[in-house]
C-alpha cells in the first residue's frame, strides 16, 4: 500500500514535471528541406533531460518542394475562383397565429377510443415571410400574400429579385 503510494507520488511529481517544460520549435535549413525539431527542456525531480523530436524528415526531393509551393498558391486562388463561402440560401418562415385552445387528452376508460380534436382555423394575420441570405447577411426579403402556398413560381420570382438584387449592389460583391 505503502509503496504504491510513493509510485503514484512520484508519477504525479514527473507529470507535473513534464507540463511545466518549455519547449522551443526551431527551424534547420537543410539542402533540400527543412525539419521542425522540438526541444524540451523538463524540470522533473529524477533529474533534467533534453530531448529532441524531429517532426519531419530531410530527405524531401526538389520537386517535392516544388510541388508543395505550387500547392500553397493555388490555394488562396481556389478561394477567389470557386467563392466557397458566398452560397446563397433561403430562409422561409410561416409565422402563423392560432387560438390557443388546450391540447390535452380527453379523460376517459383505457378501452375507449376518443376522437381527435381538429385544431382552429388559421388566424387572419397569419404571415409568410421568404428571405434571401449568404454569408453577409439578408441579400432579399419579402412577404407573400396571405394564405399563399410556397410553390416553384413562386420561387422563381423570389429568385429573380434576388439576382436583381445582387447586380444593383456591384460587379465585385460575389468575389472575395
Amino acid at each position: 500500500m505503502i509503496g504504491t503510494r510513493i509510485q503514484n507520488r512520484q508519477w504525479l511529481i514527473a507529470a507535473a514535471g513534464r507540463f511545466r517544460s518549455t519547449a522551443n520549435y526551431v527551424w534547420k535549413n537543410a539542402s533540400l528541406g527543412h525539419s521542425l525539431c522540438q526541444h524540451c527542456r523538463s524540470s522533473a525531480s529524477v533529474g533534467k533531460s533534453t530531448k529532441v523530436v524531429t517532426v519531419c524528415d530531410d530527405d524531401f526531393t526538389g520537386r517535392d518542394l516544388q510541388r508543395r509551393v505550387e500547392v500553397a498558391i493555388e490555394l488562396p486562388s481556389y478561394r477567389r475562383i470557386n467563392n466557397w463561402m458566398k452560397s446563397i440560401f433561403t430562409v422561409d418562415k410561416k409565422s402563423c397565429l392560432y387560438v390557443n385552445i388546450k391540447r390535452s387528452p380527453p379523460w376517459g376508460d383505457k378501452d375507449e377510443q376518443h376522437e381527435p380534436q381538429s385544431k382552429a382555423g388559421h388566424h387572419p394575420l397569419i404571415i409568410m415571410i421568404s428571405a434571401w441570405c449568404d454569408c453577409k447577411g439578408i441579400i432579399h426579403c419579402e412577404v407573400l400574400p396571405r394564405y399563399a402556398a410556397f410553390t416553384v413560381d413562386l420561387h422563381c420570382q423570389g429568385l429573380d429579385r434576388t439576382t436583381a438584387k445582387i447586380a444593383g449592389k456591384g460587379p465585385n460583391y460575389a468575389t472575395i
